[in-house]
């Protein structure tokens, strides 16, 4: 059973994000954006068009999602699909090469760097709720933090999103 609240799909025995529904909604604006400018148009357009309106589409409330290995393995293959359509490859080959071309990320690479930012602004707010929230993502927010060589949320947004970036390009074959 399914819970939806501000649009994002729960599981009810899982408490965790079902992503099915955000996946249908990505590949329909996907889809909408490709019939309506072809194939014929550079690749870079359809990319832009991808991150301006349809990333928002699969990364809704990513902030507080709580997902199994699965789940995040399907978001990546629905964003991977959609760079493999725009640039004519084969669904086997790897998109990495093409995510680092167009300057984006693979999407569980996005979704971290977006948590541990939130989590940074939360940390510097003053209101009752924050210390409350820090204290109860703290564990997450410093495991997921130390995979991309952030030590501290002390740091400048610039300084984390460089990092998430540095460990992405770090991930890359030779």
């Amino acid at each position: 059973m399914e819970v939806k609240y501000l649009g994002v799909y729960i599981n009810s025995l899982t408490n965790c994000f079902d992503p099915s529904v955000a996946i249908r909604k990505f590949f329909a604006s996907f889809n909408d954006i490709m019939s309506i400018i072809g194939h014929s148009t550079d690749e870079t357009v359809a990319v832009h068009l991808v991150k301006i309106y349809c990333l928002p589409i699969l990364l809704y409330g990513c902030e507080a999602w709580s997902l199994s290995s699965s789940d995040m393995h399907k978001l990546n293959v629905a964003w991977n699909n959609c760079y493999r359509r725009i640039f004519n490859a084969c669904w086997r080959e790897s998109v990495k090469q093409l995510l680092f071309y167009c300057n984006t990320m693979p999407l569980s690479f996005i979704a971290d760097q977006r948590k541990i930012v939130f989590r940074k602004r939360i940390m510097c707010t003053n209101n009752a709720v924050s210390p409350t929230l820090t204290r109860v993502h703290i564990n997450d927010t410093v495991t997921m933090s130390s995979l991309y060589h952030v030590h501290s949320l002390r740091v400048s947004v610039p300084c984390i999103k460089n990092a998430v970036w540095t460990t992405f390009v770090d991930s890359l074959p030779l």
